[in-house]
């Protein structure tokens, strides 16, 4: 369940961080007049997206590992006393 968790919050992430950059990017382009060197560079965002769910991965692993070591009911009853 965690990791599913994740894996939506890294997508969630892509889904808007993507379009908008690609947004500013061309903004960007369109206010210097050089909208005819308008191009997405697709290896640098591949790279993103691979840093992304690697980043997000990593947490996902650092959670479980630490819920494994923690008996939940034992830490429930310590949060309600």
């Amino acid at each position: 369940m965690i990791s599913l968790e994740t894996i939506l919050y890294a997508l969630r992430a892509l889904v808007v961080a993507l379009p908008l950059s690609v947004y500013v990017y061309y903004l960007m382009c369109k206010k210097s007049n050089n909208i005819e060197q308008f191009q997405l560079n697709l290896g640098l965002y591949l790279i993103v997206i691979v840093v992304v769910f690697a980043i997000v991965g990593i947490s996902m692993l650092m959670s479980i590992s630490k819920v494994k070591n923690d008996e939940i009911i034992e830490v429930l009853k310590e949060d309600i006393c």
